[in-house]
């Protein structure tokens, strides 16, 4: 019964995780954004300060871009893509939002700021309509799963005795 009901909780966990990532990343490239238009520092710079004001794995993800930009002289695309490979077991995120958050990275650093920027707003675009999924999912199957485990765990040890 107890076995049912944890694995409930820890997918009830996991949905709550996805749509904490997707809300820390949608942050994070908003400071991002901030630090490109108004301090214009280096791109490492950039990810290095979004990501000391982050929370959670995607915490990780920037410090790590931050840290490959530095050391390795590599393009933004490629330090995003790599960081973000580097965390993807610990991100509770889908294929899809790799997908789309792997879009960020897309001649990142290499173009113009006008288009860095209107990457940006596209990139968070599609961010916050997978957040309202997130959420939606979060609020629909938490319930359903939550309960379920332990209803079903409960119905197996009636079955048992």
């Amino acid at each position: 019964m107890t076995a049912a009901g944890l694995i409930g909780t820890v997918l009830c966990n996991d949905l709550k995780k996805r749509r904490e990532e997707i809300e820390n990343f949608l942050f994070g490239l908003r400071l991002i954004e901030g630090e490109i238009t108004y301090a214009a520092p280096s791109l490492d710079l950039c990810f290095l300060r979004a990501g000391e004001r982050m929370k959670g794995e995607m915490r990780s993800v920037f410090l790590h871009t931050a840290q490959l930009l530095k050391e390795q002289a590599i393009d933004g695309e490629s330090a995003f893509h790599d960081a973000l490979a580097c965390g993807r077991e610990n991100l509770a995120l889908t294929k899809r939002d790799m997908e789309w958050m792997g879009r960020f990275g897309v001649q990142l650093g290499v173009t113009d700021l006008k288009n860095e920027l209107k990457n940006f707003r596209y990139i968070l675009r599609q961010g916050e309509e997978a957040l309202k999924e997130a959420e939606r999912n979060e609020k629909k199957w938490s319930k359903v799963i939550g309960a379920g485990g332990w209803l079903f765990g409960f119905a197996a040890a009636l079955t048992v005795l």
